[in-house]
This record gives C-alpha cells, sequence and structure tokens, in this order.
C-alpha cells in the first residue's frame, strides 16, 4: 500500500529526503513557493473586435523582458497571476484567434503611466483597470514569442498512460520539489484521446504524491464510446490554490477552444480538496457556465483535513506546502466547508476503511466523511479496503461507470 498522507517522524523524514530529493534543494523550494505574490487586475473592452480577454505576463531581468505567458480572465474581465518576487507587466489584448497566445493583429492595451509592477515577498499588486480599445502592441524591446510554460502548453496536450512522464518519480518530486516538477515536466490537463464532441470529458484527480497511473483501471474501464478521460497532473507539494486555479484556467481554456457543455469530475485523496477549491471558483469565476460540471466523485479524500498534516507543519524541518492546506482546521479547509455545495451538481461521497481501524490506512473517517459533507452529498457508499487499493476494486469501478451513466 502507497500511503499518500503518511508523515513522518522528523529522523525518517530527513532520512527520505537526503535519499534523492537534497534535504537544501527542497528548503530552497519552499522559501521560494512561500514568497509567492499574485498580480491582479481587471481589463474592459471598448472594440468590437471578439474574442476572449487575456493578459500577456512580462517579467523583467534587468535589460531582458521576458514573455511568461498568458492568463485568460473571468466573465467579469478579473485576472490572476501566480508569480514569485520581482518587476512585472501586464499587456491586455483581445484572444480573436482563442489560441491563447498574441498576434500583431489582436487589440491591446498596457498602463502606459505605471507599466512596471514590482512584487515582494507575500505581495498582492492589484494594477489599474486595462480598456483594449482598437491599438495594437508593437514594441521591438518586447520578445513575443511564446515562451509559455510547460503546463500552459500542456492544457489539452495528446498523450498517454505509457508517457514516461507519469512516473513515481516524478511523483515523487512533484511532492518535494514541485518548481523543479513545473521546469522540468510542467503537468497540465491532458487528454488521453483525440477530442471527440460527441463525448463527454472525465477529469481524473489525484492524491499527494500521486499521479495519473493511480486511475489507470478505471480509466481503462470507462465506457470508452461515451466517455473522453482527461487526466488533472500537478506538483502535489504546491499550495492547493495555485493547483486548482490552474484547473480554473485550463479548463476555461478548452471550453472556449471546443465549446462543450459538460464535465465530469473523478478525485482521489487530497485531490478531492482540489476538486471542491476548482468548482468553487470555477462557479465563482464563470457563473453562466455553473452547469458545466455536472457529477463530482470523491474517493477516499481528506475533506476535513489532516491531523497528522498539521503536526508535520508544526514538527518538520521540512514543510511541503500543501501539507499546511491539508492540515486540519487551515484557512484553505475552513474556506471550503464556509462555501455550500451547489445544489445542481451532484456530489457522491465515497470512503474506504480497513476492518478493526477507523481509517483507510491512511485517511481517518472522520476526516473522509465529515457531517456536513455528509448532508450536502447526493448518496455516500462506503467500501472495505485501503487507501490505493479502492481504485482497483471491482464494486468501486461497478459503481463508478453507473454514476457516470445516470450524469450523461
Amino acid at each position: 500500500m502507497k500511503a499518500h498522507f503518511r508523515f513522518y517522524s522528523m529522523s525518517a523524514l530527513l532520512l527520505l529526503a537526503l535519499n534523492g530529493c537534497g534535504v537544501m534543494k527542497i528548503k530552497q523550494q519552499t522559501e521560494i513557493l512561500e514568497s509567492a505574490c499574485t498580480i491582479t487586475g481587471t481589463i474592459k473592452r471598448n472594440t468590437n473586435q471578439e474574442g476572449p480577454l487575456m493578459a500577456m505576463l512580462f517579467e523583467f531581468h534587468g535589460d531582458l523582458i521576458t514573455l511568461e505567458g498568458s492568463l485568460p480572465t473571468n466573465e467579469k474581465g478579473e485576472f490572476l497571476a501566480n508569480v514569485t518576487p520581482g518587476s512585472y507587466q501586464i499587456v491586455a489584448f483581445v484572444d480573436s484567434n482563442s489560441d491563447g497566445q498574441y498576434q500583431t493583429n489582436e487589440h491591446a492595451a498596457f498602463d502606459r503611466n505605471n507599466p512596471i509592477i514590482t512584487v515582494s515577498s507575500g505581495e498582492t499588486a492589484q494594477i489599474s483597470p486595462l480598456t483594449i480599445t482598437s491599438e495594437v502592441f508593437t514594441d521591438e524591446n518586447y520578445d513575443l514569442t511564446n515562451a509559455a510554460s510547460k503546463a500552459m502548453k500542456n492544457i489539452g496536450k495528446l498523450t498517454n498512460l505509457d508517457d514516461p512522464i507519469f512516473t513515481r518519480e516524478n511523483y515523487k518530486t512533484g511532492m518535494w520539489r514541485p518548481m523543479d516538477f513545473l521546469q522540468t515536466i510542467g503537468g497540465g490537463l491532458f487528454m488521453l484521446q483525440e477530442y471527440q464532441a460527441d463525448k463527454t470529458p472525465v477529469i481524473f484527480i489525484h492524491g499527494i504524491n500521486g499521479g495519473p497511473e493511480d486511475w489507470h483501471t478505471a480509466i481503462e474501464s470507462l465506457d470508452h464510446n461515451k466517455f473522453q478521460p482527461w487526466v488533472f497532473y500537478y506538483p502535489s507539494g504546491l499550495q492547493l490554490d495555485f493547483n486548482s486555479n490552474y484547473l480554473v484556467m485550463a479548463v476555461s481554456n478548452l471550453q472556449e477552444r471546443y465549446h462543450f457543455d459538460k464535465v465530469l469530475l473523478a478525485a482521489h485523496s487530497m485531490g478531492g480538496l482540489v476538486a471542491r477549491s476548482f468548482v468553487k471558483k470555477f462557479i465563482e469565476n464563470h457563473p453562466s457556465k455553473k452547469q458545466l460540471i455536472q457529477l463530482m466523485v470523491t474517493v477516499n479524500s481528506p475533506m476535513n483535513g489532516m491531523r497528522s498534516a498539521a503536526k508535520g507543519v508544526k514538527l518538520s524541518p521540512i514543510i511541503v506546502q500543501s501539507w499546511r492546506d491539508v492540515a486540519e482546521g487551515s484557512d484553505f479547509i475552513t474556506d471550503l466547508h464556509n462555501w455550500p455545495w451547489p445544489e445542481h451538481i451532484p456530489y457522491h461521497l465515497i470512503f474506504s476503511f480497513q476492518v478493526g481501524e477507523g481509517s483507510d490506512g491512511v485517511v481517518p473517517l472522520d476526516s473522509q466523511i465529515p457531517m456536513n459533507l455528509q448532508n450536502e452529498s447526493t448518496r455516500i457508499y462506503g467500501f472495505i479496503n485501503n487507501h490505493v487499493g479502492t481504485l482497483n476494486d471491482k464494486a468501486f469501478l461497478e459503481l463508478f461507470n453507473e454514476l457516470l451513466l445516470e450524469n450523461l
């Protein structure tokens, strides 16, 4: 059994880190993630050019200006960028061909009075509203070559579960060294078959120290004439807000591209927290598309947080950022519980336990099925199995596919 949520004693944790991860590198990445900043703003349209509103993010490195990527806005024209301390500039544009990149015939705008935004550790900077008119953006000092991150380029990328990026070693990197993961692997929202408009997307979300392979049996069991599997692959050591922000952006991007009207969610372990955060943010940012999400299934998820994670944050010399969010009573957990689940989305809550134990071997029952979520759920189902074994349980697979078919 792979224990996604085991938190080790201090000596064992250090031993694990030294055996391949590198204590100093983990600490360095932790410090960088703890210093993360946010840039927000609003983009308005005063042009007849049609298409999604986007925000290009440029970073200044002395005389060098690099395009870090483009971000979509929500229905109010708002955007949010998670960045490290530094100096940045936002250029707004109309993505008239919906490709996520700027072309010089697309209308654009930037703040000519205060173009440079400098953010320090932990700071949130809100820029003045940008109004796009019929102007375009051209400047020889700016390289408009697409320099989007691997994760951005992987939105909707076609792959399969035999892809060498889906390995246990990479899953481990995603937990202990999430920045290395983002730079070398990227993660993303991947398609496992060519997009087909007559098939309903099912997004599979893994947990901490896990990856898409955890869902292999469930993905194989799908009726592939009716459903198309997508996998959300993310660094599980990263702050959960960052991961759910990315998923909102990715689903919005693909919906603009393909115009599908339904998506179903399946989440395991910590992925249940990411999924609930995603649903909350997607509905808040895209209220006119709230009917897009038509099912959520969580399996053995620590929906009420983990006491062991809180101990890990308090006692460990190395802090994985997602532990802070998973810790019982964290701000992240509290925010999710204070938000009522939307009545129009069926929510099926699946838990597991081992005989004679009050847990699945990893997540306690009181965290898997807190009373408020029992009240919100459409139904709850229990299996005698362990934390990971449930995903391969024949009875679970039969139930899972029944739930998908009910929500076609």
